[in-house]
């Protein structure tokens, strides 16, 4: 079990069927969101440890001190690991969909919303991996859903 302390800087992981909590980060700014990678090996979690912006953090499951994977000027808003943990897909608070490869680090924008509000559903990965689905609205206000393909790039 993962879960952030709701008073603030901290996360904790513990056994469902009891036992202590152990911390595993510190900061007197929110951590929040904690989402272990499916693999197993990582904890992504957001926070502003560094400034008023919240970012994608990255801490190793075995333990150790979190590294920030972005830098976006408006902050991130949520965030999704993909299934092979190769990949996260993340939106800023500028209406950009995102998707950083882990490995290297590096940012790639996917869409943007048209309006503020309704506009785009969080991103869901395929269970492969190959491919990242989210809905947003047109400039007609109506909905509608997009793929995009890590394969060919296309969306």
């Amino acid at each position: 079990m993962l879960r952030a302390d709701g008073d603030g800087g901290e996360s904790f992981e513990g056994e469902v069927a009891g036992g202590d909590a152990v911390r595993l980060t510190t900061s007197p700014k929110a951590e929040t969101s904690p989402k272990f990678s499916p693999d197993g090996k990582w904890i992504a979690f957001l926070s502003s440890r560094e400034g008023d912006k919240t970012q994608v953090w990255l801490l190793p499951r075995s333990g150790g001190e979190g590294s920030r994977l972005t830098d976006i000027k408006t902050g991130v808003d949520a965030f999704a690991w993909s299934p092979d943990s190769k990949r996260i897909a993340y939106t800023d608070n500028k209406l950009n969909l995102w998707v950083l490869e882990v490995s290297t680090g590096k940012s790639t924008k996917i869409d943007t919303r048209t309006y503020r509000g309704r506009g785009n559903t969080r991103p869901r990965w395929s269970p492969d991996s190959k491919w990242l689905t989210w809905s947003r609205d047109l400039k007609t206000h109506m909905s509608a859903v997009f793929v995009h393909s890590f394969e060919t790039g296309v969306k």
